[in-house]
């Protein structure tokens, strides 16, 4: 009895907690890869085994209406199974169900993946670990190294950003030994932490020292090289200053350029969600779901690369290549559409005719 129970406990706790890590390993990416293994292991296991439970709710819905598998089936064969165990009986499985089972534990692996991206991606677009505190990230150094903490409810209430921060100067009084202290500053280009958040490394590019061995004060000397390495655990204190960018016209152009590329960005992200998602709530069998996938993917991926050359102007492909951009994603969104029996040109039909007559009865 003790052993079955046992044994189901663990296939449980496998089943919750493999998506719950997978989830966030693609939610902490990037400067904040490293949260992923800090915390205590027990604090780490219950958010894996929260993350797990919603993925599989998500997994499940999306399961039973890809491959048509009757819910009431798959809750009878767990508890038959259950059953079984706790009478110390070998559950009789068939090949179908441990197929389905197995296809079950990717389809949950996929769903935790994509689910984990595309949360880091919908906080960060919308600065929501900027703005509230409980997602920010442990990285603090990001923070404070690319401007972003000047977004924050406490600074802004003493030091009110009027720009955009443009690059960051750093600088560092290093301990060389022997009251040996020098002064280095330079634009921070990148740094390192460790597991635990604290920094290790600092990369700075055009540096320049401003004093001598002897702690005397000298006339700035440029370090020839291009990156600077400063090992943080031989820094005594460190000031970090931000280039901000003040002009008016400036400023009004960068806040326009800056809520644009942010509503593109969360165009792109509504659409690869609906790109996605989409057609697996659609009743046409698994192989045409998986067609209608690749043909929405293509369609999201002429659209992106027609946006990014709104953006970026230096990539520009002319009006003839940008007409060409959007013939290519409304054949692929149509093409995609028609696979899953849906006839977009027949809808757009419809709804004008639902708006005619609406407009006729009101006359």
């Amino acid at each position: 009895m003790d052993a079955s129970i046992t044994i189901v406990t663990i296939a449980y706790i496998v089943i919750l907690v493999v998506p719950g890590v997978f989830f966030k390993r693609f939610y902490f990416q990037g400067p904040f890869s490293q949260q992923f293994q800090s915390g205590q292991f027990a604090d780490r296991f219950v958010t894996s085994l929260f993350w797990g439970m919603i993925t599989q709710v998500i997994t499940f819905y999306l399961f039973i209406n890809t491959f048509n598998v009757d819910s009431k089936s798959i809750f009878e064969l767990l508890t038959r199974t259950h059953g079984e165990l706790n009478e110390n009986k070998v559950p009789i499985l068939e090949l179908s169900d441990l197929t389905n089972f197995l296809y079950y534990f990717i389809c949950s692996v996929i769903v935790a993946v994509i689910l984990g991206h595309l949360c880091h991606k919908f906080v960060r677009i919308t600065k929501l670990d900027i703005y509230t505190e409980v997602l920010r990230f442990s990285n603090k150094w990001h923070y404070y190294f690319s401007g972003e903490i000047l977004k924050t409810r406490e600074f802004q209430n003493n030091i009110p950003l009027s720009g955009k921060v443009e690059a960051t100067l750093v600088d560092i009084l290093v301990k060389y030994g022997d009251g040996d202290d020098r002064l280095f500053s330079g634009n921070l280009v990148q740094f390192t932490i460790s597991q635990d958040g604290n920094l290790e490394t600092i990369y700075l590019a055009g540096t320049r020292r401003y004093s001598d061995s002897n702690g005397k004060n000298i006339p700035a000397k440029e370090i020839p090289g291009d990156c600077f390495i400063i090992p943080y655990q031989n820094v005594l204190n460190m000031n970090v200053q931000y280039i901000i960018s003040k002009d008016k016209e400036q400023k009004r152009k960068v806040k326009l350029q800056r809520w644009k590329f942010s509503l593109l960005q969360i165009l792109i992200f509504v659409y690869l969600t609906f790109v996605i998602f989409y057609p697996w709530f659609t009743s046409v069998n698994f192989f045409f779901k998986i067609l209608a996938n690749f043909t929405l993917l293509l369609s999201w991926i002429t659209m992106a690369i027609a946006i990014g050359n709104y953006l970026i102007p230096d990539k520009n492909f002319g009006i003839k290549g940008i007409m060409a951009l959007v013939s290519f994603t409304l054949f692929f969104l149509f093409l995609g559409l028609w696979i899953v029996d849906i006839n977009i040109f027949q809808e757009i039909v419809n709804v004008i005719g639902v708006l005619i007559s609406r407009f006729d009865s009101r006359l």
